[in-house]
């Protein structure tokens, strides 16, 4: 359930009822306002959902991109998913430091 979707649609309900709007008026002003799906686009939303459960699995990592010294210290790395879906890991500096720390000892005993 989305409170969200459903405090806006209650505010349009609601003001189809106070200009005494029929059923249909009411059902009209939702559509107007955008808050009814057709079953196409309510499977797309299902699908879209489903495919997003699914971890997103990192097969290459192809650039990494340092930010200019005047913008904020994020680390982009580029890579490609399994599915061949780009994806772009932002990486502050808390984090590229948790990063370097798991793969530190890692380095260490390639050497």
């Amino acid at each position: 359930m989305n409170a969200r979707r459903i405090n806006a649609a209650a505010g349009v309900i609601l003001a189809a009822q106070k200009q005494r709007q029929t059923p249909a008026g009411i059902a009209a002003a939702l559509e107007d306002a955008g808050l009814l799906q057709s079953p196409e686009s309510a499977a797309e939303l299902v699908a879209l959902r489903e495919e997003q459960a699914d971890p997103l699995i990192v097969s290459r990592f192809d650039t990494s991109i340092e930010p200019a010294p005047e913008e904020d210290p994020v680390l982009i790395v580029g890579a490609v998913a399994d599915n061949g879906r780009p994806v772009a890991l932002l990486l502050d500096l808390e984090n590229r430091s948790k990063v370097a720390r798991w793969l530190a000892p890692q380095l260490e005993e390639a050497r």
